[in-house]
């Protein structure tokens, strides 16, 4: 497929370099799923604010879970509908 030529995404399905990227990035989420606890978000995030901030407060961190949590549910609302429209 070339990059210039009209897909659609049940065309992009059936391309296997898209199809193995899109794999690639379930498995990455799978994984996600697996290791994500409440403890290691506290933690990862405290690091983050450490190294863009500086200084790790509890306000800084809770604005940055939210912001987590919310980018989180944005793409798990985008997927639960990918695929759905045209498709009965």
């Amino acid at each position: 497929m070339t990059s210039h030529s009209p897909v659609t995404a049940v065309s992009l399905e059936k391309d296997g370099a898209v199809h193995a990227l899109a794999t690639v990035c379930a498995q990455v989420m799978r994984e996600v799923a697996v290791s994500a606890t409440p403890e290691r978000f506290i933690h990862l995030v405290a690091q983050q604010v450490a190294a863009n901030d500086g200084q790790v407060t509890a306000e800084r961190v809770v604005e940055r879970l939210q912001a987590t949590a919310a980018a989180g549910k944005a793409l798990a609302a985008e997927l639960h509908w990918a695929g759905r429209e045209g498709r009965a």
